[in-house]
């Protein structure tokens, strides 16, 4: 397995993490009776989609250098590997497990937040291992895109 990511390969990690953000609150949506909560965790998910597309938009425009393979992969392990990451970190892609034990919309709200904020911990992290010539500053943007969404999930809880 590689030592290594490029910027390419943690974009990919952050479209992982973003898919499974976006099932998290489309569920959390339709667990909700409350018409204001329902469409919070609607616009939730919808930022988690937009989130997709951007992320996807950054990786298709780094420089080549960013997105070359580290080592021959012909089995796609480090994809699988990544996609793992994901999946268990930060947003779980099992959305019911996501969300078991959590009834109210600040319970809801709370695991959000928390899974945000190590979504940040997470870029951050990947951040440290990326090498300057393969896309290292372009992370900064997810990173961003993160910490706007603890400053709206924050504002919702303090609204509710």
């Amino acid at each position: 397995m590689a030592n290594v990511f490029n910027a390419g390969e943690v974009f990919g990690i952050g479209i992982q993490i973003e898919k499974n953000g976006r099932s998290f609150y489309a569920a959390a949506a339709a667990k909700t009776n409350n018409p204001s909560s329902k469409a919070l965790f609607s616009e939730l998910a919808n930022w988690e989609g937009e989130h997709v597309t951007f992320f996807e938009n950054l990786r298709d425009s780094l420089p080549g250098g960013a997105q070359q393979e580290i080592e021959y992969d012909p089995d796609n392990i480090v994809h699988l590997y990544l996609k793992s990451l994901a999946d268990s970190m930060v947003f779980s892609s099992g959305v019911k497990t996501g969300l078991d034990g959590l009834e109210s919309y600040s319970d809801i709200i709370k695991k959000a937040l928390e899974m945000e904020k190590e979504s940040v911990v997470v870029y951050t992290s990947m951040k440290e291992i990326v090498p300057e010539n393969m896309g290292k500053s372009e992370i900064d943007k997810l990173i961003k895109e993160e910490i706007k969404h603890i400053g709206q999930l924050t504002k919702a809880l303090n609204n509710k």
